[in-house]
């Protein structure tokens, strides 16, 4: 008999979640799209935009430094260490 009450409650429990899930989801949305759509917003998102596109040259060749680096050590067959594991 337990499982039919504990089957039950969790069904009954399901339900009304979904229920109170779906309108707390449409207020969520609702509120980040006001969030979004203000002016402050969109400009402290296209500040973001400008400064990562201006920085991505700097990461690029940071980044191609570094896999150089790598790829040299891989071919040369090792580390710079003594070779013993640690």
């Amino acid at each position: 008999m337990s499982k039919i009450v504990t089957v039950t409650a969790a069904a009954v429990g399901y339900v009304l979640g979904a229920r109170a899930g779906r309108e707390r989801y449409a207020q969520i949305v609702i509120n980040a799209k006001k969030v979004w759509g203000d002016p402050r917003v969109q400009k402290a998102a296209s500040d973001a935009q400008q400064a990562a596109a201006d920085k991505a040259p700097v990461v690029k060749d940071k980044f191609n430094d570094l896999a150089s680096k790598v790829s040299d050590k891989a071919t040369s067959g090792g580390s710079s260490t003594s070779g013993t594991p640690r």
